[in-house]
């Protein structure tokens, strides 16, 4: 089940008001004061894949302000309840604002603020609800307009995303957004069945209701996308997991029962240039910052987990350097290879991880590394004292070490096509080539093969990610436009598709706990403006579905063995595992 909220909000408003005068003031113009107690439900949708549905009760006796001039704002206080397995109930603390008509309501989710801002009028609540994983709108409706249906569901086309409705009192609500960032709401009549909606922005839809279900079609202004939509009274109830206090896994293909927790932003940059590769560094978080391949440049910056203490470790170049081609943490020191077009061939570099002088430690081959975004590969690893690189040399490919120091310590010697993923496993080095998964010593001595692509992965496959834990070997393919997650045990036996094979690009791979991480992204996904999205599925799944944790960077994924760490647009984000 892809990650969602359901929202149930107790809420009780206790009066404030002084009486000064016997003669009552009237409540906003347009709306009786009559609508504004009673049972609402509504529905929100948001960046990052975000859903779900809402309930507020609001009980009093009489929300009329006393006297004119005299208080009008009431004390609002209640419960948020996040059905993500392990988040309970949030307390929340608002007002709302007669006067005004405002409403706001705010709670913390794991230290971080949840927030809703927004307006009441004629029995209808609309707003804003922020939480630590994205932003969209929340629509509320009070029952006692008549005839309330609460519909969830999904749109495609040109865009794909949440798109939930509601209906109460002839008229219909629709709050959307795709996974591409758009969100946006929409609202129009209901006559025999058929509803004519305008979009805000700006577009419009048309649906029809039929047993539980509205369809139906949408077009967004400037630049002009279309698509259709379904959503349905059913579907809302299958947003709330059936065990919220349960962190379930996919067995024999059954969904994932979804992360704990909810992606967090630890720093945004801001700007356009997005978060590149990311390494851990014990509290502390190093990443790259993504300029584009021809602009020569590159930048390095590290913040603590928490998002304390931003500081650029490596500020941007002035003078054209060739930019990060991959990142990772050893020794106290910041190691990164590069991949550009401002000089030949690709080097190896170093910086503390306080910051301070760049070191270079000379070519790691004589031609440029692969683009990331045309790879998609993880080429450096390490074991706390050696540092281990696959590249693309002049006469092919190569895996080479590297001593603390960043001094050359070994070459693996036999020929070897298409190297790619690598993992560090006890005494070992696993890695991937175009023939198959290998393991060698870390000396780098010759290699076994542990698996062959050609008879049991297949033939056109390409490994790209690999981890392990104590008792099995989990590793990523690639076959043309096709992801699959495969694990197999340690002692010899046969694999086992640990993810059902995906119209997708993979990048990426962490292991947390029981469960797998990795980026997926469409065709053409990868670069910048592409569409690419944090996935996560339980180790022990067989050709199981993955659940989407929310858009990713088409880079690394990383873990401190609490949270997950990646980039998603300029924001470095996290999730708890």
């Amino acid at each position: 089940m892809r990650r969602v909220f359901a929202l149930v909000l107790a809420s009780s408003l206790a009066l404030g008001a002084t009486m000064c005068s016997s003669d009552p003031s009237s409540p906003p113009d347009g709306d009786s004061g009559g609508l504004a107690d009673g049972r609402f439900r509504g529905v929100f949708a948001g960046s990052g894949d975000l859903a779900g549905t809402a309930e507020v009760t609001i009980q009093s006796g009489d929300l009329r302000p006393q006297a004119a001039g005299g208080a009008s704002q009431y004390s609002v206080t209640g419960t948020v309840t996040l059905n993500i397995p392990g988040v309970g109930p949030i307390t929340v603390d608002g007002t709302l604002d007669l006067a005004t008509s405002a409403v706001t309501l705010s709670g913390v989710v794991r230290g971080a603020p949840l927030t809703f801002t927004g307006r009441y009028e004629g029995g209808r609540i609309r707003g804003d609800l922020t939480t630590p994983a994205g932003t969209g709108p929340l629509v509320l409706t009070n029952e006692e307009l008549g005839g309330l249906r609460v519909h969830c569901g999904t749109f495609d086309g040109a865009l794909r995303g949440r798109w939930n409705l509601l209906v109460a009192g002839g008229r219909v609500n629709v709050v959307f957004a795709s996974s591409e960032g758009q969100v946006g709401t929409g609202e129009g009549p209901l006559e025999d069945r058929l509803a004519a909606i305008t979009l805000v922005p700006s577009g419009s839809a048309t649906a029809t209701e039929a047993s539980g279900q509205f369809t139906g079609s949408w077009v967004l202004a400037d630049p002009e996308r279309r698509g259709s939509f379904a959503a349905s009274e059913a579907a809302c109830a299958a947003l709330v997991p059936s065990n919220p206090g349960a962190d379930g896994g996919a067995n024999d293909g059954g969904a994932d029962a979804g992360p704990p927790g909810v992606p967090e932003v630890v720093i945004d940059r801001g700007g356009t240039v997005r978060v590149g590769h990311v390494a851990v560094s014990g509290t502390r978080i190093i990443y790259s910052l993504d300029h584009p391949y021809f602009t020569q440049k590159r930048e390095i910056a590290a913040v603590g987990g928490d998002g304390s203490a931003p500081a650029t470790l490596v500020p941007v170049n002035a003078e054209p350097e060739n930019g990060v081609a991959g990142l990772s943490v050893m020794a106290g020191k910041v190691f990164w290879t590069t991949n550009g077009t401002a000089t030949p061939g690709s080097g190896l570099f170093s910086v503390a991880v306080t910051g301070g002088a760049v070191a270079s430690h000379g070519l790691v081959s004589s031609s440029e590394l692969n683009d990331d975004y045309v790879a998609g590969i993880y080429r450096m690893v390490n074991d706390g004292s050696t540092l281990f690189i696959s590249s693309y040399g002049a006469s092919g490919t190569s895996i080479r070490s590297f001593d603390a120091s960043g001094a050359p310590a070994a070459t693996f010697d036999e020929t070897v096509v298409g190297t790619l993923g690598m993992a560090v496993d006890g005494a070992d080095l696993l890695f991937g080539e175009l023939t198959g998964l290998r393991r060698a010593p870390k000396t780098l001595a010759s290699a076994s093969t542990l698996l062959s692509a050609r008879e049991d992965y297949g033939e056109f496959d390409t490994l790209l990610n690999i981890v392990s834990d104590a008792d099995f070997v989990y590793f990523v393919t690639r076959e043309l436009n096709a992801a699959k997650l495969w694990r197999r045990p340690k002692g010899g036996g046969p694999i086992v598709a640990v993810m059902a094979p995906a119209p997708k690009q993979p990048r990426g791979l962490a292991l947390v706990d029981g469960y797998l991480y990795l980026v997926l992204a469409t065709q053409g996904g990868q670069g910048p403006g592409g569409s690419s999205e944090l996935v996560r599925i339980a180790k022990t799944a067989n050709n199981g579905t993955p659940t989407t944790v929310g858009p990713a960077n088409f880079h690394d994924v990383v873990t401190d063995g609490t949270y997950v760490y990646y980039g998603e647009g300029t924001r470095l984000r996290r999730v708890h595992k």
